[in-house]
């Protein structure tokens, strides 16, 4: 179990995902209808943060045990470049020049003995 979270701290807007039906059926059966599925979408540049605690730590704070970014998913072409805040690698900000393509995206942070999250989102 890893001992730190991660969100899109900027840049994503969060949404009701619904998908189109098919035939007059959904594509997409619920069984929790109080919590409908959801999306994230980023139309510009995007701030991620890998949170210990709920906060975010600056590397000297860490003990060590940085955050390692690495790409899980991409729709095509080169990744963009994961540079992570001077500092802080808990922090990655990506300009919006970095997604040139629009698609589906997941990010993995992994922390030494402290596990990995990956988080996804769309650029539309």
């Amino acid at each position: 179990m890893a001992d730190f979270t991660v969100i899109l701290a900027a840049g994503a807007a969060n949404a009701v995902w619904t998908d189109p039906t098919v035939t007059g059926k959904p594509t997409r059966i619920n069984p929790l209808a109080a919590l409908p599925h959801r999306i994230h979408t980023v139309s510009a540049g995007l701030t991620v943060h890998a949170l210990v605690g709920g906060a975010l730590v600056a590397d000297a704070g860490l003990g060590g045990r940085l955050f390692l970014w690495s790409w899980v998913d991409i729709p095509g072409g080169a990744p963009p470049a994961i540079t992570p805040t001077a500092g802080t690698s808990a922090e990655v900000i990506f300009p919006a020049a970095r997604f040139i393509t629009i698609g589906h995206y997941t990010i993995l942070a992994q922390r030494d003995a402290g596990g990995n999250v990956g988080i996804s989102w769309e650029v539309v």
